[in-house]
């Protein structure tokens, strides 16, 4: 994220309480302080409007996410625009997406889902594809991962449910196109 910050002028950043000493997570706090923008705590129930027919919600995380381990501490966002939805799940790990899924129901059905974690075994469950019920699946992960992403596992989970992978290591960039009633891979 520090190179989004160093080649885009961002105006929000939508951040946990989570703190990690990371080298990564002290780069971007550093970066995102000089960034000027203004920095939102993400909490699960938030609704912020991008303009008459965007809308970012977040989903999680529920509560104070100060000393959660990071992964679990990952803002889970349903963005949409009209009635197409896109759901972005960060790293957050199996439980926290069943949680999601148990709590929200159908309102997080979305056309196209991110999967978790880079395709990682600890993410996507069959139960949180269930209750998404994307189209698409996009895998964003280095081609020939030295974390074995996509995981096998995983994309079985998504083929069994007959849903289009899409691959950044495979395909680059993926952009998506909506007009608010349909979506499609440019």
């Amino acid at each position: 994220l520090v190179d989004i910050l160093e080649r885009y002028q961002v105006a929000r950043i939508i951040q946990t309480t989570n703190v990690s000493d990371s080298p990564a997570s002290v780069a971007f706090t550093s970066a995102s302080q000089n960034e000027g923008a203004e920095l939102l705590q993400a909490q699960a129930g938030q609704v912020i409007q991008l303009g008459a027919s965007t809308t970012v919600r977040i989903l999680a995380p529920f509560g104070d996410a100060t000393m959660w381990e990071s992964n679990a501490a990952s803002i889970i966002v349903q963005v949409s625009y009209g009635e197409v939805d896109f759901l972005l799940p960060g790293d957050a790990p199996m439980a926290t997406e069943e949680y999601v899924a148990a709590r929200y129901d159908k309102s997080i059905v979305s056309e196209v889902l991110k999967l978790g974690h880079h395709g990682s075994k600890t993410s996507s469950s069959g139960i949180f594809l269930d209750a998404v019920q994307p189209a698409y699946a996009v895998v964003s992960a280095a081609k020939d991962s030295r974390y074995g992403h996509p995981h096998d596992e995983v994309i079985e989970r998504v083929e069994e449910r007959n849903i289009e992978i899409v691959s950044t290591a495979e395909e680059g960039t993926i952009e998506f196109l909506t007009d608010g009633a349909r979506v499609w891979i440019q």
